[in-house]
Parts: structure tokens; sequence; C-alpha cells
């Protein structure tokens, strides 16, 4: 149980990893991408304002960084350029549904 619950937490971490920077960094100038993001809607716009808070982590991210979806998420951080190690941070407590599952 230990062994798969640490192979699911590094997936997630590597797959977020990829989503910001392969995706949202490298992409972010493209109209495609933010088109699938639908950045205009207010729940796009809801994260947006909640990632760009200041400071290192706070309840609202970890909870966008935790129940949000993956993709949105860690793409649209990499499209408006947040830092990631607020990301990576308020990603770990991921491993309580990971092992819980």
């Amino acid at each position: 149980m230990v062994w798969a619950t640490t192979v699911g937490w590094l997936c997630n971490h590597v797959s977020c990893l990829m989503q910001y920077f392969a995706i949202g960094r490298l992409l972010r100038h493209s109209v495609w991408i933010k088109s699938l993001l639908v950045v205009n809607s207010p729940t796009v716009k809801a994260m947006k304002v909640i990632m760009q808070k200041p400071g290192l982590l706070s309840f609202d991210k970890v909870s966008l960084m935790v129940g949000g979806p993956d993709w949105p998420t860690h793409v649209l951080a990499g499209v408006i350029d947040v830092p990631i190690l607020p990301l990576q941070l308020g990603t770990i407590p991921i491993i309580a549904p990971i092992a819980l599952t």
C-alpha cells in the first residue's frame, strides 16, 4: 500500500509539472490553449484570483490544488506565470485521497 501510494503521488506531481511547463508555460501565448481553458469564464477567473494571492500557501490555494481539476489548474498557472513552488507545495496534501483509494 505504501508503494502504491508513493507511485500515485509521484505520478500526480510529475503530471502537474508536465502540464505546467510543457503546456502552460510553453504554449501560454497560444489562442488555442486559452480557448481550451475558457479564460473568460467566471470559474477560471476565480482560479486566477486564488492563484495570484500573495503568500506562499493559503487554504484557498491548497483547496484549489487538491480539489480542483489538475489540467486546467496547472495549465492556467503556467499561462499566468505563477511560481512553481507554491503549486508543488499546495499539491502535497493530495497524498491523503490517493492513500485512501
